[in-house]
């Protein structure tokens, strides 16, 4: 019938009005970031960025890549200035909403567990609780001990641990197949306490590094949309990573032109 809409194909108006909405979103999360609160400006970016990859509006993207970036960046800073806890041997009965409870007198903080459930449970639960927590795994075969993200965990997808005394846990810069990340003794540490900063520039490297190993890894598509939904992937494993953000954000630029 003439001037029928297709039920697959939504009119202008509501593309108009979906459209509105994420700029809300973007909009909401900017003022939040410009405000210092970072998880939840991160909530809202990332919200607008779901929604506007889904609806292929790279324009949208272009605008919300570098706002989320630096939100992602301050929740980072933020984990990393509280409680660091060393669990290898963590139980998988350990309760996650006491260690939310724990981490959250902290203001935040960083969990590298032996515990997968734990790892995603708390992860789970800070996110929604708009807590500054990130976690990392630690996966062991025989004598090895490697450390991931909890969304890859295989020893193959970390990397190597060695353990050093507290005052000596350095981790050298080194491309992602040659890092090897020097780690403290098991325990808690916090801001002031020997191994505590060298355990936030480990902390702050191998994330990097672990995203750039999946790149490395990947058989990525050679642009377009299908890049990007893989480079969203990995996005996952370190959301403040810099050269990841920044392709997405390219590709998006490269989207948006050829849009036009």
């Amino acid at each position: 019938m003439s001037g029928a809409h297709s039920p697959s194909r939504p009119c202008v108006r509501d593309r108009v009005s979906g459209e509105s909405w994420i700029e809300k979103l973007w909009n909401a999360g900017e003022q939040l970031l410009v405000h210092g609160q970072y998880c939840a400006a991160r909530r809202e970016l990332e919200a607008a960025e779901a929604a506007a990859f889904q609806r292929r509006n790279a324009a949208l993207l272009t605008r919300i890549y570098l706002p989320l970036l630096e939100t992602c960046r301050q929740v980072r800073q933020l984990s990393t200035d509280g409680l660091i806890s060393l669990q290898v041997h963590a139980p998988d009965h350990r309760s996650a909403r006491s260690e939310l409870k724990r981490f959250a007198a902290h203001g935040g903080g960083v969990l590298i567990s032996g515990s997968a459930k734990l790892a995603c449970t708390l992860a789970r639960r800070a996110r929604l609780a708009g807590c500054p927590v990130e976690c990392l795994l630690l996966v062991r075969k025989g004598d090895r001990t490697h450390i991931t993200h909890p969304l890859d965990a295989q020893l193959i997808s970390g990397l190597p641990v060695v353990w050093r005394p507290a005052h000596d846990a350095e981790t050298l810069p080194e491309p992602p197949e040659k890092m090897c990340v020097a780690l403290p003794p098991p325990g808690d540490y916090v801001a002031g306490m020997a191994g505590h900063s060298s355990t936030t520039e480990s902390i702050l490297l191998l994330y990097e590094a672990l995203a750039l190993r999946q790149i490395r890894r990947r058989q990525l598509p050679s642009d377009g949309w299908p890049l990007m939904a893989s480079l969203r992937k990995i996005r996952l494993i370190d959301m403040a990573c810099e050269p990841v953000t920044i392709r997405l954000l390219r590709e998006a630029e490269k989207l948006s032109t050829h849009n036009r």
